[in-house]
């Protein structure tokens, strides 16, 4: 099964059980969509001028895996790790010209080390250190 985007490259592809549109935006096009496959759900999500919001995974209901936001210009806002609805890993966010606005680490749910905090030009400009709580 396949679901193209506008490009004609797939939004996803794989075997699935079902798809359905969570719900729709205010020019009725879909702002969420859901590929259901066994236990997993991915789930995209869209802003009005359906290009893409989210991307996320769901495992009986959780976030598990890479989560994606993204500006309406396309560039990442946002992507995290999860495991089993918790964050765990790399946790970036960046600034809507592409460039880091801060990174760090989850530990099962909770930042860890050395959190390290950018302007928009690139230049670091402080840290914090979350080993110590």
């Amino acid at each position: 099964d396949s679901f193209y985007n506008r490009n004609g490259g797939p939004y996803y592809d794989g075997q699935l059980d079902s798809v359905y549109v969570n719900d729709l935006g205010m020019y009725g096009t879909p702002s969420t969509v859901v590929f259901c496959s066994g236990i997993h759900q991915d789930v995209i999500q869209f802003y009005s001028n359906f290009t893409v919001r989210s991307t996320e995974r769901l495992t009986n209901n959780l976030r598990n895996g890479r989560v994606y936001f993204y500006f309406p210009n396309g560039h990442i806002q946002v992507e995290a790790n999860f495991v089993d609805g918790v964050e765990e890993g790399t946790y970036i966010v960046y600034h809507d010209n592409g460039i880091p606005f801060y990174k760090g680490n989850y530990e099962h749910g909770k930042r860890t080390g050395i959190w390290e905090f950018y302007d928009k030009e690139g230049e670091l400009t402080h840290t914090t250190d979350y080993s110590k709580n």
